[in-house]
């Protein structure tokens, strides 16, 4: 009797640890499926020394979330920029439209636009959602 009862203590014991193992198991794996969905914000530079030297290859090959930091200096319009990414001046930069119609159309939901010196004819166009001052 006392041989059967340590018996289905260790059986017991041995299901709550393989139970418990599962679970661990299973949490584990839909953690790393959620962060496998996840992608890290890339930064791109845009300045005269590079490493982009447009705004419009850094947009070439940026991806939705990205971050495009534009440094100081005038860049050429016109920009169309149809992805979801945040654009940051640091020290004003401009961009010229050269009295080339719209400078800036902004045509993707989410997009961030801020620290730039806008000329050179009709400004900016937001298609598609309002932009950050």
């Amino acid at each position: 009797m006392r041989t059967r009862l340590v018996a289905l203590l260790v059986i017991g014991l041995l299901t709550t640890q393989i139970a418990a193992t599962v679970e661990t198991f299973r949490w584990n794996a839909s953690d790393r499926q959620s962060k496998a969905g996840q992608r890290e914000t890339t930064r791109r530079v845009v300045s005269t020394d590079g490493p982009y030297t447009t705004i419009v290859s850094a947009l070439a090959d940026a991806r939705n979330g990205d971050v495009i930091e534009v440094r100081g200096g005038t860049y050429p319009g016109p920009l169309i920029v149809e992805k979801s990414v945040t654009l940051e001046g640091v020290n004003w930069p401009a961009i010229d439209g050269d009295e080339q119609g719209t400078v800036v159309t902004l045509a993707a939901p989410g997009i961030v636009f801020r620290g730039f010196e806008v000329r050179g004819r009709s400004k900016i166009l937001g298609r598609a959602a309002p932009h950050s001052p």
